[in-house]
């Protein structure tokens, strides 16, 4: 699916990127919630579309004790994903970048769930 280039020449929609939890994100230069990294949205879309991140976790042997686990293996992998591919190379940047509404989208998180 691609994005709604047609909601106005001010707004850029992302339809399906938040479908199953009810929501529409939207690119705008109004303010509210804000990331420096919106262009992980349309690599959001092309990584779902494709299955690229679910394909490499297919790859991946899950050796943690399920108990223990917070986030899911493809949760990691797309943060990692996400985080290289906006500049930020050292995992360590993922602990600042966990509270950005953009990254917690591309990851699977849910934008109401904590960090």
């Amino acid at each position: 699916m691609q994005p709604d280039f047609t909601s106005s020449p001010a707004q850029l929609a992302f339809p399906e990127l938040c479908q199953e939890q009810g929501k529409i994100v939207i690119g705008a230069f109004d303010g509210g919630d804000l990331s420096s990294d919106a262009c992980l949205l349309p690599i959001s879309v092309i990584d779902r579309e494709l299955g690229l991140s679910e394909q490499l976790c297919g790859g991946l042997l899950e050796k943690r004790q399920s108990s223990k686990v917070q986030h899911s293996l493809l949760e990691l992998v797309r943060s990692r994903i996400g985080a290289i591919a906006m500049g930020y190379p050292d995992c360590n940047d993922l602990n600042f970048l966990r509270g950005d509404l953009i990254f917690r989208l591309f990851a699977g998180r849910k934008l109401e769930e904590g960090d």
